[in-house]
C-alpha cells in the first residue's frame, strides 16, 4: 500500500514540476508554437499574394524611399521586444520608411510569412522602392544596429 501511495506522490510531484516549468518558459513556448505553424502549416500562394503585398505594404510607393517590414507573432517575447524598438525608428526614420509591422500568426498574414520565405520569428526585411531585398535579419536586433543597415540605404 505504500508503494502505490509513494508512486502516486512522485507522479504527482512530477506533474507540478513540469507544469511549473511549462508556466516559467510560456514565451518560448508561443515562439517554439510559432514556428512549428509557419514551418508546417504554409498555405497556398497565388499569383495575385504578390501584388496585394507590394501594394498592401506601400512597397512601390514614391513618397519612401525604403520599407522596413517586421514580420512576428502574438507572445513572442523577442518579438515584443522589437515592437518598441520598431516604434522608435518609425519616429526618427518616418519621412523615408515605410514600417510594416505584421503577425505572422494570425489571419490573413499567415500568407505573408510564406510569402517571405520565413522560418523563424521576428524577421525584419528592408525593401528598396521595386520591392527588392536589400536585408534581412533574424531575431532580435537593437535599434543602433538598425539605425545602422537604414543609414547605408538613404544617404
Amino acid at each position: 500500500m505504500e508503494i502505490k501511495n509513494m508512486g502516486f506522490k512522485v507522479f504527482v510531484t512530477l506533474f507540478i514540476v513540469g507544469f511549473v516549468v511549462l508556466i516559467s518558459q510560456r514565451d518560448k513556448m508561443n515562439c517554439m508554437i510559432a514556428t512549428y505553424n509557419i514551418n508546417f502549416n504554409k498555405p497556398k500562394l497565388t499569383r495575385s499574394d504578390s501584388a496585394m503585398y507590394m501594394a498592401q505594404f506601400n512597397i512601390t510607393s514614391t513618397k519612401y524611399k525604403l520599407s522596413l517590414i517586421e514580420l512576428g507573432g502574438q507572445g513572442c517575447k523577442p518579438c515584443k521586444k522589437m515592437e518598441a524598438v520598431l516604434l522608435e525608428i518609425d519616429s526618427i526614420y518616418n519621412k523615408y520608411v515605410n514600417l510594416s509591422i505584421i503577425n505572422v500568426t494570425k489571419g490573413n498574414d499567415k500568407k505573408a510569412a510564406a510569402y517571405f520565405g520565413i522560418r523563424f520569428i521576428p524577421v525584419q526585411i528592408i525593401l528598396d522602392k521595386n520591392g527588392k531585398e536589400l536585408y534581412r535579419h533574424s531575431g532580435f536586433i537593437s535599434k543602433e544596429e538598425l539605425q545602422v543597415e537604414i543609414s547605408k540605404y538613404i544617404d
